[in-house]
């Protein structure tokens, strides 16, 4: 099982755990299991307490898909890491 430390992740290391976490999507076996719906809170949690997201972003959302929302949150990130970089 995959396990993360919250809330302990660099932009690097958050970007791959949200492109494995997209992949292993993709697989209906693994959609709905303890590890994904584990893994997809603790990326929402973390984009939240950083202030990449808010909660009315997520609202907006309601009806997207886990992929979707993972989607949208790994393209946040990357623009967030280039705007920080510059």
């Amino acid at each position: 099982m995959k396990t993360t430390k919250k809330f302990h992740w660099s932009e690097d290391t958050l970007t791959h755990f949200i492109l494995d976490e997209i992949v292993l999507n993709e697989n209906e076996n693994y959609y709905g299991t303890t590890e994904q719906i584990t893994n997809s809170n603790e990326i929402y949690d973390y984009v939240l307490s950083k202030n990449i997201v808010s909660q009315k972003w997520f609202d907006v959302r309601l009806k997207n898909t886990t992929l979707e929302m993972l989607n949208d949150i790994y393209m946040r990130v990357e623009v967030n890491k280039y705007n920080y970089s510059n």
